[in-house]
């Protein structure tokens, strides 16, 4: 009797003995399957005539037999864990992975160096919102509260709706970051959309001269053309106005959104333009009825990916804006900290209205920025 039918005659036996029905299994790997079977119950010595060790046997098998097509290393050590589970046994992390070899240990890796990253970064936001929920007693008690003892809102309904320096600091502040961000958002969009289109679609002298050394510039630290802009800023009168922080957005982020545009409407077929071309279409007006609905998706993403980058800017509009007229809330915020009649509650109450808006875009709109950085890193 070969091994395919010996595993054959000992899967009808325990179907007749555990009254449950195995699936079929293919004649294809049956050596290979029963060979690590019975390694693994002679290793972990299982007793394959108890009802419940044998179908969590069995469950571990079927998962290490659907792998050993694909020579995965990884349910091998899955099938392990799940007799050591039907023995009732606690396994110890050293036995956990002892299946997976070297592919267990990078993945182990990966996973701490995820687990670390993680608590790095959400840990102070979680610390922030937790005492933009307390009181101003409950915070500064000791030993400290890991969570809010009575939840509160009320340093929020301060923040938004009451009167005094800080609340109309944290309002005007945040009415100017949405003024700026939003206007430097639109008008990149729409030039980096008609500069993407002529460097994808048009023909003209200097063309890769000038669409390589628009790119050229993303390779320049953004903070080295701090003091020109300021000088030049000076000399215009646009310091501490809105136009001058937003024209410094501008010219720092259409680079990126002109190449990002510029990848997606290369990938649009051209046999689509062509035909409106023909059809009598003037080029601007294939660009704005067949291009522009084509590359929205494009657009849209661009447009966050934009709008984050404004909503993050510090150094600049530090510099820029010198009074409340165009700080935006990301200055007036830093610049609540040197103050000490500033409740360490209301700041982190200011500090987590700050950070909600791009969670917010970024949680809900993560797949066109995804979208967006993917086609702007291939060409």
């Amino acid at each position: 009797m070969t091994t395919a039918e010996e595993a054959r005659q000992q899967v009808a036996e325990l179907e007749e003995q555990l009254g449950f029905t195995l699936r079929e299994w293919p004649v294809a790997h049956l050596d290979q399957w029963t060979a690590h079977l019975r390694d693994l119950a002679g290793q972990l010595d299982v007793d394959l005539t108890d009802p419940q060790q044998a179908h969590a046997a069995f469950t571990g098998a079927y998962m290490l037999f659907a792998v050993m097509l694909a020579g995965g290393p990884m349910m091998y050590g899955i099938a392990k864990i799940s007799l050591l589970l039907a023995r009732g046994e606690t396994p110890k992390l050293a036995q956990l992975f002892d299946g997976f070899g070297e592919f267990s240990r990078t993945l182990l890796t990966y996973l701490l160096r995820t687990v670390f990253i993680l608590l790095w970064s959400l840990v102070p936001v979680y610390w922030a919102v937790n005492a933009s929920l307390q009181t101003g007693a409950q915070i500064t008690s000791k030993p400290a509260h890991y969570l809010p003892p009575t939840p509160t809102i009320k340093n929020y309904i301060s923040l938004l709706s009451g009167s005094g320096e800080l609340p109309d600091a944290v309002r005007r502040s945040s009415l100017n970051i949405f003024i700026e961000c939003g206007v430097a958002t639109i008008v990149t969009v729409v030039l980096s959309t008609l500069a993407a289109y002529a460097f994808a679609r048009m023909t003209f002298r200097g063309r890769n001269v000038l669409f390589y050394g628009v790119l050229a510039t993303m390779a320049f630290p953004a903070y080295t053309t701090l003091i020109p802009l300021y000088q030049i800023l000076t000399n215009f009168g646009l310091v501490n106005t809105y136009t001058g922080i937003i024209l410094v957005y501008v010219s720092g982020f259409l680079p990126l959104a002109t190449w990002i545009l510029y990848n997606y409407m290369s990938s649009l077929p051209v046999a689509i333009e062509e035909a409106g071309q023909v059809d009598g279409a003037s080029r601007m007006q294939v660009l704005w009825h067949v291009v522009i609905p084509l590359a929205r998706p494009g657009i849209i993403s661009t447009a966050i990916i934009t709008f984050l980058f404004a909503w993050g800017q510090f150094l600049f509009p530090l510099v820029l804006s010198s009074d409340l007229s165009t700080q935006p809330l990301t200055v007036v915020i830093a610049a609540l900290q040197g103050r000490h009649v500033v409740p360490f509650t209301l700041l982190s109450a200011a500090g987590v209205l700050a950070m909600a808006v791009p969670a917010v875009i970024a949680v809900t709109l993560n797949k066109y920025i995804v979208s967006g950085l993917l086609t702007g890193s291939v060409k």
